[in-house]
């Protein structure tokens, strides 16, 4: 999908969420999220991040109403992560917490209703990784290390005992944390 076609989807949405926003939310706010990663990618940290932070404003729409489902809560969840990892990427890692301070307290009421504990564990994985890299961002290395070992205690919890999930899931942090050791 070319950006053009992306752009052209996201005005049909944005026109469908005016009409239905707490329906419509999840879907845009999916939209942009990927629009983002696109601009990321293209170079456009500025633009990535606005697109994120757009894509979290309505997102945010899921918490009007009825009681989010435990889907939407999920969504919502993996879209503040998303926001922040746009943040720190473009330099604002103090937005950056806030937005992860954000997915804490979603991921607070999710585990409060969820029925499979090991999925909450992986979600919190990555609030943590975030929160991490927002802080080494801030130049403060042992907040970084901390956060990034409880999150890998987190995603291995939460990983199961296959070992390709286990793999995937604790790459990320398990390579922030070997940078901070050898910068230390």
């Amino acid at each position: 999908m070319t950006i053009e076609h992306t752009e052209r989807d996201i005005d049909r949405l944005r026109a469908e969420f005016v009409r239905e926003p707490r329906e419509r939310a999840l879907h845009l706010a999916h939209r942009l999220s990927w629009y983002s990663k696109q601009l990321a990618l293209g170079d456009q940290a500025e633009a990535s991040q606005a697109t994120s932070a757009e894509a979290l404003e309505v997102a945010s729409h899921v918490l009007t109403g009825p009681e989010p489902s435990i889907l939407e809560r999920t969504d919502l969840i993996r879209i503040c992560v998303g926001t922040a990892r746009c943040m720190v990427q473009a330099g604002r890692p103090e937005q950056a917490l806030e937005v992860a301070a954000k997915a804490e307290t979603q991921y607070q009421a999710l585990a409060e209703v969820a029925t499979d504990p090991v999925a909450v564990l992986a979600l919190r994985g990555a609030i943590l990784t975030v929160t991490a890299d927002a802080h080494t961002a801030l130049g403060d290395a042992k907040t970084a290390m901390e956060t990034l070992s409880e999150a890998l205690l987190e995603l291995l919890a939460g990983s199961g005992s296959n070992p390709l999930i286990v793999k995937q899931m604790v790459r990320e942090p398990l390579a922030s944390l070997a940078a901070l050791i050898a910068q230390h």
